[in-house]
């Protein structure tokens, strides 16, 4: 897997967040499932060297919690558990 990273801006304390979408690289030849472009909906001549072709539908994001957010989730998932 590889990534494209990009830097966002989302507001006001999320100023420096990292999104990053995954996609299959398209240096290496058929380096996705068999059934790819099936699931996806491509027609069997599709350009799988476009990497709009190849992403695979995971976006995580970098610095978009701060700790102090982090501390207040994690207190109200042991509250649940409780």
């Amino acid at each position: 897997m590889k990534y494209i990273e990009t830097k966002v801006n989302l507001g006001e304390g999320r100023e420096n967040v990292i999104k990053k979408e995954y996609h299959f690289d398209p240096e290496i030849d058929y380096c996705y499932p068999d059934n790819f472009k099936k699931v996806l909906g491509l027609s069997p001549n599709t350009d799988m060297k476009n990497i709009e072709n190849l992403k695979i539908g995971v976006t995580c994001y970098e610095n978009f919690w701060s700790n102090k957010e982090l501390n207040k989730i994690e207190k109200l998932v042991e509250k649940t558990e409780q």
